[in-house]
């Protein structure tokens, strides 16, 4: 029997692994892993460089967004870098420098964009709540106060009883163009005005900030907020400053509105809700009652200007008298407008100074004897239209109209007055409706009453009036009536300011001095 012999069968050679490199054998570094710490070092040079720079001019480091990048770009390269030398298995070095430019990139990225987040949370609550505050003293009604915000702290004085001085003797003169001055016009502005005239307690709701820098000294942050009222819904930017104190009076970082880089977002504009449509066609209709108003007494229709501060329910003539034998005017217009008023030529003798005094008692007679016959048709007679000619609708509240002294307060009180004797186109030269984009309006028991903004102005006296033509109509009523000026009365003439306009202000020429 034969005998199997075992053979071993050769050995399967197996795979060669790859010899590991020899002690002191060159390795090539990763580039990708220096690029990554290189940009780590660099960004750190910058944030290290800027932050003493900050320090030494006491103002904060604050690096374009787009910055960010840099320390992700590290962090990316150096995460990318250690994964190729891995996977190199020994043939590429730098890992180490892949592990510093990883932990530079976090370290610096992650401090900065912290410290950046930090500041900027901090500052836009500072603005919010002071904008809010702004807004606040709008909603309140309280403009002076809230135009008080709008001037740069060491502008500002104390809000006491002398606030209303302080603010037209220093920030309300009239400009070299005939420019309304500044307290005059944030006073007339949509957003004063459509805040403070809402029925309720309006929703504000925040939009963010669309832009925030270091700027002029201090942060300067622009604001969005979504305004809902009664009245309207519009889109509002608001940009506030706020710059650290170097005053003693003031402590820490004070704030101020931005006016001319606030208002209404041109982009959101603004939408009126049923009942500010309502509000505002009452408005634009009241406006053309006031002009027709004007208009009667510059015409010298000063009995049918009474009428119009009546009810429409008292209107009625009642009967004709001497109104009826003149025809109004007639024969006492022709005695009065054909009488010399003045001795120009004859001198300073007594005899020219006494027919001086003679002409003007004439002059008052015949002025009386017209109000006579034209008041003998009217309701109320003589004394009734006889207040009225004197200016009876003329209001000069204490704490709402303002003159500089006692002596020019008294001077424009007159010269409103005086509009009531005046005629021809006396009027129309000096005496003018405002163009308001949202006038005041309001409900005031069955009534709607309007204000529409008013100047007088006297360019020959170097004097300025500004004030308020109030009317109000049934509430109830159509559009299409309330289009007729005769639905509408004529409440009074709130005065709200007279000043002095600088010389070579351009505006209406040669108003006449009012005839008395």
């Amino acid at each position: 029997m034969s005998e199997t012999t075992n053979h071993p069968h050769p050995a399967t050679p197996e795979a060669a692994a790859p010899a590991p490199p020899e002690p002191g054998a060159y390795r090539p570094l990763s580039l990708t892993a220096v690029a990554g710490f290189g940009l780590a070092a660099l960004y750190a040079l910058v944030v290290a460089l800027g932050a003493l720079a900050a320090f030494w001019t006491g103002s904060p480091l604050l690096l374009p967004g787009w910055t960010l990048l840099v320390p992700v770009a590290g962090v990316a390269l150096s995460l990318w870098g250690a994964a190729r030398i891995k996977s190199a298995e020994g043939t590429l070095a730098g890992d180490r420098i892949a592990r510093w430019g990883l932990l530079l990139s976090l370290f610096t990225g992650l401090t900065y964009w912290a410290y950046y987040a930090a500041t900027y949370f901090a500052v836009q609550q500072q603005a919010d709540a002071f904008a809010r505050d702004f807004l606040d003293r709008l909603i309140q009604g309280k403009v002076d106060s809230a135009f008080v915000l709008a001037l740069r702290p060491v502008d500002r004085r104390p809000e006491d009883a002398n606030l209303r001085n302080e603010l037209e003797v220093r920030h309300n003169a009239v400009g070299q163009n005939g420019t309304a001055g500044l307290l005059t016009g944030f006073h007339q502005k949509d957003v004063v005005r459509m805040l403070s005239q809402s029925d309720g307690p309006p929703q504000i709701h925040s939009r963010g900030v669309s832009h925030w820098e270091y700027a002029n000294g201090g942060y300067k942050v622009s604001l969005n907020y979504t305004i809902e009222t009664t009245r309207f819904v519009f889109d509002m930017a608001l940009t506030v400053q706020g710059n650290e104190s170097r005053h003693k009076e003031f402590e820490g970082r004070q704030w101020y509105v931005v006016i001319e880089e606030s208002g209404i977002s041109r982009e959101g504009d603004k939408s009126m809700t049923p009942e500010g449509q309502e509000m505002m066609g009452f408005s634009g209709r009241g406006l053309q009652a006031a002009q027709y108003w004007m208009q009667l007494l510059q015409t010298g229709h000063h009995d049918d200007a009474y009428l119009m501060t009546l009810l429409p329910a008292e209107r009625k003539r009642v009967g004709g008298g001497g109104a009826k034998l003149v025809g109004d005017v007639g024969l006492g217009y022709f005695l009065l407008d054909g009488l010399p008023v003045g001795t120009q030529g004859l001198g300073a003798s007594p005899a020219a100074l006494t027919l001086q005094a003679g002409l003007a008692a004439s002059y008052a007679m015949l002025h009386e004897y017209r109000d006579l016959l034209r008041s003998s048709s009217l309701p109320g007679g003589y004394p009734a239209y006889r207040k009225f000619l004197d200016g009876d609708l003329v209001r000069a509240e204490e704490g709402v109209f303002w003159a500089a002294d006692k002596k020019r307060r008294e001077a424009f009180i007159r010269a409103a007055r005086g509009l009531f004797r005046m005629g021809g186109e006396d009027i129309q030269a000096t005496w003018r409706l405002e163009q308001i984009t949202v006038p005041i309006a309001r409900k005031v028991g069955d009534r709607v009453q309007v204000e529409h903004d008013f100047s007088l102005r006297d360019m020959s006296a170097g004097n300025l009036l500004e004030g308020r033509l109030v009317l109000d109509c049934a509430a109830g009523i159509s559009a299409e009536e309330a289009n007729n000026p005769e639905a509408w009365r004529v409440v009074r003439l709130d005065l709200i300011r007279g000043k002095s306009v600088p010389l070579g202000t351009a505006g209406p020429e040669g108003m006449a001095q009012p005839r008395r």
